[in-house]
Protein backbone atom coordinates (compact mmCIF):
# COMPACT_ATOMS: atom_id res chain seq x y z
CA UNK A 1 0.00 0.00 0.00
CA UNK A 2 1.40 3.40 -0.89
CA UNK A 3 1.99 5.96 1.85
CA UNK A 4 -0.69 8.46 0.78
CA UNK A 5 -3.30 5.69 0.60
CA UNK A 6 -2.16 4.33 3.97
CA UNK A 7 -2.43 7.75 5.65
CA UNK A 8 -5.84 8.31 4.09
CA UNK A 9 -7.09 4.93 5.36
CA UNK A 10 -5.69 5.58 8.84
CA UNK A 11 -7.36 8.99 8.86
CA UNK A 12 -10.71 7.50 7.88
CA UNK A 13 -10.42 4.88 10.62
CA UNK A 14 -9.19 7.20 13.37
CA UNK A 15 -11.22 10.29 12.55
CA UNK A 16 -14.42 9.03 14.25
CA UNK A 17 -12.44 8.15 17.41
CA UNK A 18 -10.83 11.58 17.47
CA UNK A 19 -14.20 13.27 17.06
CA UNK A 20 -15.74 11.18 19.86
CA UNK A 21 -12.82 11.90 22.20
CA UNK A 22 -12.63 15.55 21.25
CA UNK A 23 -9.12 15.07 19.88
CA UNK A 24 -8.34 16.98 16.70
CA UNK A 25 -6.84 14.01 14.79
CA UNK A 26 -7.49 15.35 11.31
CA UNK A 27 -5.52 18.60 11.72
CA UNK A 28 -2.14 16.98 12.57
CA UNK A 29 -2.62 14.40 9.84
CA UNK A 30 -3.50 17.07 7.29
CA UNK A 31 -0.37 19.03 8.26
CA UNK A 32 1.76 15.89 7.88
CA UNK A 33 0.29 15.18 4.45
CA UNK A 34 0.79 18.79 3.42
CA UNK A 35 4.49 18.60 4.36
CA UNK A 36 4.80 15.24 2.60
CA UNK A 37 3.44 16.42 -0.72
CA UNK A 38 4.15 20.13 -0.86
CA UNK A 39 7.91 19.83 -1.33
CA UNK A 40 9.02 22.73 -3.50
CA UNK A 41 9.91 21.74 -7.00
CA UNK A 42 13.62 22.43 -7.39
CA UNK A 43 14.81 22.72 -10.97
CA UNK A 44 17.56 20.15 -11.41
CA UNK A 45 20.34 19.79 -13.95
CA UNK A 46 20.81 16.54 -15.86
CA UNK A 47 24.39 15.38 -16.40
CA UNK A 48 24.85 14.69 -20.10
CA UNK A 49 28.60 13.96 -20.31
CA UNK A 50 31.78 14.20 -18.27
CA UNK A 51 35.10 14.66 -20.10
CA UNK A 52 37.96 14.94 -17.64
CA UNK A 53 37.06 17.81 -15.37
CA UNK A 54 34.41 19.35 -17.65
CA UNK A 55 30.82 18.36 -17.02
CA UNK A 56 28.15 19.12 -19.63
CA UNK A 57 24.72 19.46 -18.09
CA UNK A 58 21.24 20.12 -19.41
CA UNK A 59 19.68 23.00 -17.51
CA UNK A 60 16.01 23.04 -16.52
CA UNK A 61 15.36 25.33 -19.51
CA UNK A 62 16.92 22.61 -21.76
CA UNK A 63 20.04 24.69 -22.55
CA UNK A 64 23.48 23.09 -22.16
CA UNK A 65 25.92 24.35 -19.56
CA UNK A 66 29.54 23.37 -18.94
CA UNK A 67 30.98 23.38 -15.45
CA UNK A 68 33.96 22.15 -13.49
CA UNK A 69 33.68 21.11 -9.86
CA UNK A 70 34.48 24.07 -7.62
CA UNK A 71 36.98 23.82 -4.81
CA UNK A 72 38.92 20.81 -6.07
CA UNK A 73 41.91 20.43 -8.33
CA UNK A 74 41.65 18.41 -11.54
CA UNK A 75 41.76 14.73 -10.63
CA UNK A 76 45.14 13.07 -11.12
CA UNK A 77 45.14 10.67 -14.08
CA UNK A 78 46.14 7.76 -11.81
CA UNK A 79 42.88 8.16 -9.91
CA UNK A 80 40.60 9.30 -12.75
CA UNK A 81 39.10 5.85 -13.45
CA UNK A 82 38.26 5.26 -9.78
CA UNK A 83 36.85 8.78 -9.44
CA UNK A 84 34.75 8.24 -12.58
CA UNK A 85 33.37 5.04 -11.03
CA UNK A 86 32.41 6.84 -7.83
CA UNK A 87 30.79 9.67 -9.80
CA UNK A 88 28.90 7.17 -11.99
CA UNK A 89 27.50 5.39 -8.91
CA UNK A 90 26.44 8.69 -7.34
CA UNK A 91 24.77 9.90 -10.53
CA UNK A 92 23.06 6.57 -11.14
CA UNK A 93 21.43 6.78 -7.73
CA UNK A 94 20.04 10.22 -8.58
CA UNK A 95 19.06 9.41 -12.19
CA UNK A 96 21.76 11.79 -13.46
CA UNK A 97 20.12 14.70 -11.62
CA UNK A 98 22.17 17.29 -9.68
CA UNK A 99 21.65 20.65 -8.05
CA UNK A 100 24.24 23.27 -8.99
CA UNK A 101 25.46 26.31 -7.14
CA UNK A 102 27.64 28.41 -9.44
CA UNK A 103 30.62 29.86 -7.56
CA UNK A 104 32.44 31.61 -10.41
CA UNK A 105 32.49 32.02 -14.17
CA UNK A 106 35.80 30.98 -15.73
CA UNK A 107 35.28 32.07 -19.32
CA UNK A 108 34.64 30.19 -22.50
CA UNK A 109 31.06 29.62 -21.41
CA UNK A 110 32.21 27.54 -18.43
CA UNK A 111 31.61 27.99 -14.73
CA UNK A 112 32.78 26.46 -11.48
CA UNK A 113 30.01 24.96 -9.42
CA UNK A 114 29.19 23.02 -6.31
CA UNK A 115 27.38 19.86 -7.41
CA UNK A 116 24.99 18.12 -5.05
CA UNK A 117 22.71 15.17 -5.49
CA UNK A 118 19.01 15.81 -4.81
CA UNK A 119 19.47 14.20 -1.37
CA UNK A 120 22.08 16.86 -0.47
CA UNK A 121 25.21 14.73 -0.94
CA UNK A 122 28.09 16.88 -2.19
CA UNK A 123 29.93 15.23 -5.07
CA UNK A 124 33.09 17.20 -4.27
CA UNK A 125 32.94 16.12 -0.63
CA UNK A 126 32.63 12.43 -1.57
CA UNK A 127 35.63 12.64 -3.93
CA UNK A 128 37.76 14.46 -1.36
CA UNK A 129 36.71 12.14 1.49
CA UNK A 130 37.64 9.10 -0.64
CA UNK A 131 41.06 10.61 -1.32
CA UNK A 132 40.37 10.89 -5.04
CA UNK A 133 40.61 14.68 -5.24
CA UNK A 134 42.58 17.42 -3.52
CA UNK A 135 41.32 20.82 -2.50
CA UNK A 136 42.31 23.78 -4.62
CA UNK A 137 43.28 26.38 -2.03
CA UNK A 138 42.90 29.21 -4.54
CA UNK A 139 39.20 28.38 -5.00
CA UNK A 140 38.28 27.71 -1.38
CA UNK A 141 37.65 31.38 -0.59
CA UNK A 142 34.89 31.44 -3.21
CA UNK A 143 32.93 28.70 -1.48
CA UNK A 144 30.35 29.22 1.26
CA UNK A 145 31.78 28.67 4.76
CA UNK A 146 29.73 25.53 5.36
CA UNK A 147 30.91 23.91 2.12
CA UNK A 148 34.53 25.00 2.63
CA UNK A 149 34.60 23.60 6.18
CA UNK A 150 33.06 20.29 5.10
CA UNK A 151 35.60 19.91 2.28
CA UNK A 152 38.51 20.74 4.58
CA UNK A 153 37.31 18.20 7.14
CA UNK A 154 36.91 15.57 4.41
CA UNK A 155 40.45 16.15 3.15
CA UNK A 156 41.92 16.06 6.68
CA UNK A 157 40.13 12.76 7.32
CA UNK A 158 41.33 11.26 4.00
CA UNK A 159 44.90 12.34 4.77
CA UNK A 160 44.78 10.82 8.26
CA UNK A 161 43.40 7.56 6.88
CA UNK A 162 45.96 7.55 4.01
CA UNK A 163 43.21 7.08 1.43
CA UNK A 164 44.19 6.77 -2.25
CA UNK A 165 46.21 9.88 -3.21
CA UNK A 166 47.22 10.30 0.43
CA UNK A 167 48.44 6.69 0.79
Amino acid sequence: MTRPLFYFCVALILLPFGVKLGVPTWVPLAKHLERQFSQPSIPRYTVETIHGEVWTLRAPDQSLRQVTLAGIMPIDSRWQAQANGVIAMLLQSSHQQVDLTITSVIGGGKARAIAQLPNGTSIQQVLVADGLAKLDKTQLRLLPDKVRNALQQAQTSAQQQHKNIWG
